[in-house]
């Protein structure tokens, strides 16, 4: 077995992996604290926690296993369905992995940032399992040492099989083309999959792909070559995502991957992310990135001639305010409204992790909001439920406050 994918410890950096979209959606827990003006110490600290509401109204999940008939295997698939009848444009989104972890003993690839962008923008979104992952059969091929490209190029194929099944549904529209997605270990099984010239496929999205091989200290040499045989083969305009503060794969694996790649023809557009928050691989789950990476990837996909607009806004979170410069973020006596309690409670605040949302109102109470998808949302659907009307003071390490 391969191993070496990567791990993390911290449950504020929300990894990308397989592993980690699952906790970012299903174990993460989001407090709401209501500080009262006026009362005693011990009660205005009181607090009630809560699993974080999932965005699952009006959307059908399906489970279906697909039959791969030259390997004698199935594959096991989660299909997402938005509102309406269709048919839908069809979009894949591909799994990343968790080295520490046997395949079989990961969990099915389910709610992430990229099934709510692609539901709102109105598509049907099919999440495959590659041979040997959760419930799908068969294994992957071993690699020896520099050999990433061959576990990338058989994960290329189930996704053709994916495509293959998916074409056949009625509530597929084949007619705009269909997306290949993916991160990490799944955006290099993207790239990959365009190799096989596929006319079906318009467009391929890579946030941070590649895949490392533990045991193998020339992990950077293999991708840049494995890079350089995709976009010799491909044909097919990509996307890809990739920061300076990657903890996977740095600037100095990612450019060359790049150049490796469009030197040897393929198309692609590489945007660089920059430093974001404490590890750029983590750009595609965090709650903070998906509203950096959307407008982006809006035009790309206009760019293509496919949906782009949104047609289901309720499957978007609540977009983050910007900096207002008010005061500085450990400032607490610039705080309106609130009295001692709830400067206490902002102390609190600032030491969970992101995403974090703290709010204010006249009438002198503090709510705050930490984990989930959208805690935004939630913090001030929460207010409106309770009759209070809230103004945000912080999110994660910024005051966005506005004197009025």
């Amino acid at each position: 077995m391969w191993q070496g994918r990567f791990s993390n410890k911290k449950a504020s950096m929300l990894p990308l992996s397989q592993k980690a979209s699952q906790k970012s959606w299903q174990n993460l827990l989001l407090a709401l604290s209501l500080i009262l003006c006026g009362l005693a110490p011990a009660m205005a600290a009181d607090t009630m926690p809560h699993r974080i509401p999932m965005i699952t109204a009006g959307i059908t999940e399906t489970v279906v296993t697909i039959p791969m008939q030259d390997e004698g295997v199935s594959l096991q698939a989660t299909v997402f369905k938005p509102q309406g009848a269709g048919p839908f444009p069809l979009v894949i989104i591909n799994h990343g992995a968790d080295g520490h972890v046997a395949p079989a003993q990961q969990p099915r690839f389910r709610y992430n940032n990229g099934v709510f962008y692609f539901l709102a923008r109105g598509y049907l979104v099919v999440q495959p399992m590659m041979r040997g992952y959760a419930g799908s059969q068969g294994v992957l091929p071993d690699p020896l040492c520099h050999e990433q490209a061959k576990v990338a190029l058989a994960s290329a194929k189930d996704i053709h099989t994916v495509i293959d099944y998916m074409l056949t549904q009625a509530n597929v529209d084949p007619a705009p083309g269909v997306i290949v997605a993916g991160q990490s270990f799944g955006g290099w099984n993207t790239l990959a999959y365009g190799t096989l010239g596929d006319t079906r496929v318009k467009a391929l999205v890579n946030f941070a792909g590649g895949l490392n091989l533990g045991h193998c200290p020339r992990t950077p040499w293999g991708l840049v070559d494995g890079a350089g045989t995709f976009g010799a083969q491909s044909h097919t305009p990509s996307l890809w995502f990739y920061g300076n503060n990657d903890s996977r794969f740095p600037p100095a694996t990612s450019q060359r991957m790049y150049r490796a790649y469009t030197e040897r023809g393929g198309q692609a557009k590489l945007v660089n992310v920059g430093d974001f928050m404490n590890d750029s691989h983590n750009y595609y789950a965090a709650a903070e990135g998906i509203q950096l990476w959307a407008p982006i990837l809006d035009d790309f996909l206009a760019s293509q001639g496919l949906p782009h607009d949104i047609k289901n806004p309720q499957y978007m979170p609540t977009p983050f305010p910007s900096e207002s410069q008010y005061a500085a973020l450990n400032d607490t006596s610039a705080i309106p409204y609130v009295n001692e309690f709830g400067r206490k409670a902002y102390q609190q605040f600032l030491k969970q992790p992101f995403p974090r949302v703290f709010a204010v109102s006249k009438d002198g109470t503090a709510r705050t909001a930490h984990g989930g998808f959208d805690p935004v949302g939630f913090l001030l659907n929460g207010c409106k439920a309770q009759g209070a009307e809230c103004e945000l003071y912080a999110v994660d390490d910024r005051v966005v406050w506005r004197k009025n």
